[in-house]
């Protein structure tokens, strides 16, 4: 059996998933398994949904062909990707640096491809929805082992598009991050690990809504209601919180905004 797994900014109550799933089903023999992840990533933010995509993929099988598509290029000269990583799981979706932090939880890149898109399908590619169009069909293909190179174009990794957000800086006097994703309960997950980070019992958090004091803490239960809290994520990433509020809220943060930790003085 393999798995094709499907992430989106679709929308749940749109008829898109469904339109990829029937190409899916369609294409596909008997023992394929597609699997929604899910297909509420906030409209067209790459962000996000490599954040979702880097946290929840690798938790399925070795092989899985994964699927993503928050493409606001979509239609332009931004390639469609296929990229097999060193785990031996198969990666498509845009060129928009989506697919890049969940392709290096899964040992990196061994060989990357631009798929030919109107060569995948049998049938008239719309400017508007690659999602059915061009990354479905591929991600059969790729599910049942056929050779990329039968319909895609062999590219270098070196050339693809980076990823969303740029990597944080540790400093002795400061740690500057990036927000990675904001969940529903408001809790900010930066993109800083939280064995780099190692930040200190009390802290200031700098963004641009000034400064804010926060402490370590290993619980939201170790703290008081409406207390700002920085503790080790579930995906093993420094978070800011706030207990029983919002913690995107009160600092103002969406994601791709930076974040500063500094010591107290």
């Amino acid at each position: 059996m393999r798995i094709i797994t499907l992430t989106t900014d679709f929308g749940w109550s749109s008829p898109y998933p469904a339109q990829m799933k029937a190409v899916i089903l369609r294409l596909a023999p008997p023992g394929i398994e597609v699997v929604d992840v899910t297909h509420g990533v906030p409209p067209q933010d790459v962000t996000s949904g490599s954040y979702v995509m880097a946290v929840a993929c690798p938790w399925f099988p070795k092989g899985t062909v994964h699927v993503g598509v928050v493409d606001p290029g979509v239609g332009t000269e931004r390639r469609a990707l296929l990229l097999e990583t060193a785990r031996g799981d198969v990666l498509i979706g845009p060129d928009n640096g989506l697919l890049l932090p969940l392709a290096e939880e899964l040992g990196g890149i061994e060989r990357a491809y631009r798929i030919r898109e109107d060569e995948v399908s049998d049938w008239e590619v719309s400017a508007t929805f690659h999602g059915r169009d061009v990354f479905a069909p591929a991600a059969v293909r790729a599910a049942v082992g056929e050779d990329p190179e039968e319909f895609c174009d062999p590219l270098s990794p070196g050339e693809l598009e980076g990823p969303p957000i740029p990597e944080p800086e540790v400093r002795e006097d400061a740690i500057r991050a990036h927000v990675w994703y904001v969940d529903d309960f408001g809790n900010v997950i930066t993109n800083l690990e939280w064995e780099r980070a190692d930040p200190p019992e009390e802290l200031l958090v700098r963004t641009e809504t000034g400064e804010h004091r926060a402490r370590r803490v290993k619980t939201y239960g170790e703290a008081e209601p409406g207390d700002l809290v920085v503790l080790r994520s579930s995906s093993g990433h420094l978070e800011l919180a706030v207990v029983e509020g919002s913690a995107a809220e009160r600092l103002g943060l969406n994601p791709g905004d930076p974040v500063e930790l500094l010591p107290t003085e």
